[in-house]
C-alpha cells in the first residue's frame, strides 16, 4: 500500500492511501459540480417566476426560496438537474407540500387531529 498521507489523532496513527484519495477526490468534485449547477438552475428559475413562489405566488428574496422537484428524485434520480423538474417554491409551501395531509376533527371544532390507531377503539 502506498501511503499518501498518515497523522496522529489522539495518540492514533492514520494512514491514507494514495487510491482512497483519488476516488475521494472525484466523488467530491461530482458534489461540487452538482452544487453549482443546482444553483446555476435556482437563479434561472428565479428569473423565470419573476421571484414568486409557484405555490401562493408571494414574491421572495431568491434565498427565501427553495426547488422542488415535481417527481420526486426517489422515483427518478436522473432528474435531479433538469429545469423542467424544478419550481420555486417558499418554505412554508414546500414544507406544507411535503407533509402529510392531517385528519379533520370528527367533532367539528376545527383542531386538527391525528388519525386514529389501525385496530385502536376510539372514545
Amino acid at each position: 500500500m502506498e501511503v499518501f498521507k498518515s497523522f496522529r489523532l489522539f495518540g492514533l496513527w492514520f494512514y491514507i492511501s494514495s487510491t482512497r484519495m483519488k476516488r475521494r477526490r472525484t466523488v467530491d468534485e461530482k458534489l461540487r459540480s452538482q452544487h453549482r449547477e443546482m444553483k446555476r438552475k435556482k437563479k434561472l428559475l428565479y428569473q423565470w417566476q419573476d421571484g414568486r413562489c409557484q405555490s401562493c405566488g408571494g414574491h421572495f428574496a431568491p434565498d427565501a426560496l427553495e426547488i422542488h422537484h415535481i417527481v420526486p428524485l426517489s422515483e427518478n434520480p436522473n432528474l435531479a438537474i433538469a429545469t423542467s423538474n424544478m419550481v420555486l417554491l417558499c418554505h412554508s409551501c414546500h414544507q406544507q407540500l411535503h407533509r402529510p395531509p392531517r385528519a379533520s376533527c370528527p367533532h367539528s371544532c376545527g383542531h386538527p387531529h391525528r388519525p386514529p390507531e389501525p385496530g385502536g377503539n376510539e372514545a
